[in-house]
């Protein structure tokens, strides 16, 4: 799929605008399911991507993203009280407008993965225990994603590149830690109290889930090299507790499990220039800060708004390959009055790569024949609009800029990579809304 795609889905855009269209999902198919217990997940999300300018060539990448699944409610299914099964399995086959033509930065599609794979996204259970009146403990165990509910932002994924949606860019990588929508073995407690909370999970790091040989079905867990503590507290309200709602995390991590320095060998010498095994570490360390808040409402009875929404990350190890991520962002719901589900988003993001990472690429570069040291930091801005083409249907052209691109994973380049000018088409299906299995809020 090439460029005239961008322009095809343009264009339906354009009619949708004009013509936007509305139908109700058929009430007995969702009465029958949440009579039973269970709310269907089925989302196929599209993200084409193009540089006109900068990278290594022109070119456009597709990336597809499916997930399906069910969440079962076992207090209505089988009387157990309190108890929610999560069922949900992903299926990506893509190309990488990075990897293919750009040759490095922050992916442009957030859903890109080298290889085609269907995985869990999710398979665990979960409890919810009353503690008094108000406040409650909720344990879990299974397969999971951390970023699913760690450093979680309800606007990150308005956007496309990989430096805002998800979680902070950088937790994964610095961590151990798998992100969502990948999963390994995890277990996590919850304590809420009114709109407090704090949490703890156990995760174990995984080396094969990152692997193309793993299967839906590899349970083997003998691959697992160690484990990450993840910790969070916050407080978080939203549009039915009050009028300009807000959410503050503040989080972080230990991880005990062994990982690449990336600059030294094992013999404590450059890696580039001598090669040899890697330095191994065993620990690392982090914390984080996310938060957002409805700054102004423009519709007063409904749920269109103006939010801004920030975080950063710190990496306390300095064998990491990312030092600090710091992004921040706007996103303006309900934009017209004749359209109150689109959204316009503005972020920008600032990735600073670790000492360590710039002095490898820097000695790579010169044994190459290149001069000069790759830039340490990398920025992202996006500008997007999302436009719902019918419920359960949203179409989000975006535009993207990258500055001082990393060389990282494409440490052969002897110099560095022209900062590039992206156009971008996202579009999310919501396929158990539209095919009518399940109704959201309106």
């Amino acid at each position: 799929m090439k460029l005239p795609v961008i322009s095809l889905l343009a264009l339906a855009l354009a009619q949708a605008w004009a013509h936007p269209a509305r139908a109700e999902a058929p009430a007995s198919a969702v009465d029958t399911l949440a009579a039973h217990g269970v709310t269907l997940r089925a989302l196929y999300v599209n993200e084409t991507a193009g540089n006109v300018s900068g990278g290594l060539e022109r070119g456009a990448a597709v990336s597809h993203y499916l997930l399906g699944g069910a969440d079962v409610d076992l207090g209505k299914a089988a009387g157990w009280r309190g108890a929610i099964l999560h069922a949900n399995v992903i299926a990506i086959k893509s190309r990488g407008l990075n990897e293919d033509y750009i040759g490095g930065g922050i992916d442009t599609q957030e859903n890109y993965a080298p290889f085609p794979f269907v995985r869990f996204a999710d398979l665990s259970l979960e409890q919810t225990l009353p503690l008094g009146k108000t406040a409650t403990l909720q344990l879990q165990a299974g397969l999971m994603g951390a970023s699913a509910y760690f450093a979680r932002s309800p606007y990150a994924c308005e956007f496309m590149n990989h430096a805002f949606c998800g979680a902070i860019w950088g937790l994964g990588q610095d961590s151990g830690t798998v992100n969502a929508p990948l999963a390994t073995w995890a277990a996590r407690a919850v304590a809420r109290s009114g709109h407090g909370y704090a949490q703890a999970g156990l995760f174990m790091s995984d080396t094969n889930v990152t692997s193309p040989d793993a299967h839906l079905f590899d349970f083997n867990k003998t691959r697992y090299t160690g484990r990450n503590w993840l910790f969070e507290a916050g407080h978080e309200t939203g549009l039915a507790d009050e009028d300009k709602p807000h959410y503050v995390r503040l989080g972080g991590w230990y991880l005990h499990a062994p990982r690449n320095d990336v600059y030294y060998n094992a013999q404590g010498q450059s890696y580039a220039r001598e090669g040899g095994g890697h330095a191994v570490m065993h620990y690392g360390s982090g914390a984080y800060l996310t938060a957002g808040k409805v700054i102004a409402r423009t519709d007063p009875h409904g749920s269109a708004n103006l939010a801004v929404f920030g975080s950063v990350l710190r990496s306390f190890s300095g064998g990491e390959p990312i030092a600090s991520a710091l992004k921040l962002g706007i996103v303006q719901s309900g934009t017209f009055a004749s359209r109150p589900h689109d959204a316009f988003m503005v972020g920008v993001a600032d990735t600073r790569y670790s000492r360590s990472l710039g002095r490898f690429l820097a000695e790579k570069r010169a044994l190459l024949g290149g001069t000069g040291a790759p830039d340490r930091h990398e920025y992202t801005l996006e500008v997007g609009y999302r436009a719902e083409l019918m419920p359960g249907v949203m179409l989000t052209p975006n535009i993207q800029y990258e500055i001082h691109p990393t060389t990282r994973g494409f440490a052969t380049a002897g110099r560095d990579i022209g900062d590039p000018l992206v156009l971008g088409l996202k579009l999310t299906v919501d396929l158990a809304r539209v095919g009518g299995f399940v109704r959201a809020p309106r």
